[in-house]
């Protein structure tokens, strides 16, 4: 438990770009292996014969509990942050500054769009302020799961929007 308590108190994400709203995460094949590494060692644990014989009210029993329940919201909150910053990186190309004049034919994708950035910058903002963030302190991170879903919806939705165009073309 120790172990596992201080890896992830350690962990730093692997980010690029220099402010906030530009940074972007990578590695993320390496931190979700450890994540999936540390669950499944905290399940193992939960499920060996010796471990049922600890008291559910004794401070291992809710320690693995807490670090099982904190891995589980780190691989949540990580999975989408993956899945919106994957968006946001092929849409920014298209509808992001300077981009070609895709915006101009699909004005309501590219105010969603634009909604989106702002969104995702927000949570770049919150969760990569320091130089090197640690992964644990995503946790602290006041309604990021909700942020981050409610961006990956609205570029979902300009994504549909730029594949209608473009089958019509």
């Amino acid at each position: 438990l120790d172990e596992v308590d201080a890896h992830w108190e350690a962990a730093l994400l692997d980010v690029v770009g220099a402010a906030p709203e530009t940074r972007l995460v990578r590695g993320w094949d390496a931190v979700f292996e450890k994540l999936d590494e540390h669950a499944t060692a905290l399940v193992a644990m939960a499920q060996a014969p010796h471990f049922r014989e600890v008291d559910a009210a004794s401070d291992v029993f809710g320690r693995r509990k807490k670090l099982a329940d904190d891995c589980d919201e780190l691989r949540r909150r990580l999975d989408l942050w993956n899945d919106a910053q994957r968006r946001w990186v092929h849409l920014s190309t298209i509808f992001g500054d300077g981009a070609s004049g895709v915006s101009d034919r699909l004005p309501a994708a590219a105010a969603t769009f634009a909604d989106a950035k702002r969104a995702f910058d927000r949570c770049r903002r919150d969760a990569l302020r320091d130089k090197t963030p640690r992964i644990r302190p995503l946790l602290d991170v006041e309604h990021l799961p909700e942020r981050l879903e409610g961006v990956s919806a609205s570029l979902g939705d300009a994504q549909r929007a730029l594949g209608a165009f473009l089958e019509g073309q």
